[in-house]
């Protein structure tokens, strides 16, 4: 878990504040399993996540755009470029803000559906909390971490990670998923 750079996280809470319970409980895309007590917004969101090509156009790899992209498009094309700045460039192809509910947990689990070849493989995750509390631990390779709010981190989601939620508020993260424009992707993580 690397901690890149910091934000001012308080322009998407004061952006996220008009949406409504109703609405974080449309999209359950992500819900199920080890993610059962997560509510999200989708931004953007490359559905097939086993044989995704970011070059190809057809009905399989298309990026869909959610109704909230917009609210954020600003903030979310200047935290890319910061991370081309780092990592080099990058398509994004996945941005959700994801809630953990209060006392609520997400199992430790790896991120490889369908096997080791998939997108997961050729991305980097990144995690940006937006509204925490010292009382959530993002446990990563056997250690927790307190993520502070507003500040950028790589995940690297296909080894163990899971979060618990020991507060009395809803945590929400900024996720995004980028792939990096090269030919044959070799993702390497300090």
């Amino acid at each position: 878990m690397e901690k890149l750079f910091s934000i001012n996280a308080d322009v998407f809470v004061e952006k996220l504040n008009p949406i409504t319970q109703a609405r974080w409980e449309v999209w359950t895309k992500r819900r199920g399993g080890c993610h059962e007590d997560t509510r999200c917004i989708p931004l953007k969101w490359a559905a097939n996540k086993v044989k995704f090509e970011p070059n190809e156009t057809n009905e399989f790899n298309q990026i869909e755009y959610h109704e909230e992209y917009i609210l954020f498009a600003n903030e979310l094309d200047d935290i890319n470029r910061k991370l081309d700045s780092i990592h080099g460039p990058a398509k994004l192809i996945n941005a959700v803000f994801i809630k953990l509910l209060s006392g609520c947990s997400v199992r430790e689990h790896q991120d490889t559906p369908s096997g080791r070849e998939n997108i997961f493989s050729k991305t980097r995750r990144y995690h940006i909390p937006i509204i925490t509390n010292p009382k959530v631990f993002m446990k990563c390779l056997d250690t927790d971490y307190y993520l502070e709010k507003g500040n950028v981190y790589e995940l690297e989601n296909t080894k163990n990670h899971g979060v618990r939620n020991e507060s009395q508020i809803d945590r929400v993260h900024l996720v995004i998923d980028r792939l990096p424009h090269t030919g044959n992707v070799t993702l390497t993580f300090t």
